[in-house]
């Protein structure tokens, strides 16, 4: 299996940590691919797959969590990570 496989977990779980965060803002894109690129030194492919998996990940939880008023905190979080893709 190529390393490659295994990178864009990584680089998905790291951008989403920083949305978390807030080292991005809700209403501020998120870098470039072309710098995500650079940051973790992966290629175009591998970042666009995280970034993908990534928003599908914040679609599910979002749908998983619609009228749920005690999940508010989580739900404005993803709304937050959604924002950000």
């Amino acid at each position: 299996m190529p390393i490659d496989e295994y990178r864009y977990k990584a680089i998905m779980d790291a951008v989403e940590g920083d949305i978390r965060s807030g080292k991005y803002a809700a209403d501020a894109p998120l870098p470039s691919v072309r710098a995500l690129m650079r940051r973790f030194s992966a290629s175009n492919a591998t970042v666009r797959r995280a970034l993908e998996l990534l928003q599908r990940k914040a679609d599910r939880v979002r749908k998983a969590l619609k009228g749920d008023k005690t999940l508010q905190a989580e739900l404005n979080a993803t709304e937050k990570l959604i924002a950000a893709l």
